[in-house]
C-alpha cells in the first residue's frame, strides 16, 4: 500500500487522487509511513463503516488533512 500511494502522489497524472489508509497498525509509526507515503488520511482498523466514509468524505473535500 505504502508504495503504491507513493508511486500516485509521485504521478502529476494522478497525485491530486486522495488516499485514505486503512490499517489494522495503530502505532505513530504506521502513522508515520502514511504521512511519508503521500496518505491524505489515515483510518485504524476494526473501523465503522460511517468513519471510513466519513473519512473518504473529508478527503475528498480536503476539509482538513489530518497528516499535515
Amino acid at each position: 500500500g505504502w508504495e503504491a500511494t507513493r508511486r500516485l502522489k509521485a504521478d502529476p497524472r494522478t497525485s491530486h487522487i486522495p488516499v485514505v489508509a486503512l490499517t489494522g497498525h495503530a502505532m505513530a509509526s504506521a502513522l508515520e509511513q502514511a504521512r511519508l507515503a503521500g496518505c491524505d488520511r489515515f483510518v485504524v482498523k476494526p473501523a465503522l463503516p460511517d468513519v471510513v466514509v466519513e473519512e473518504v468524505r473529508q478527503a475528498i473535500s480536503k476539509k482538513s488533512h489530518i497528516l499535515q
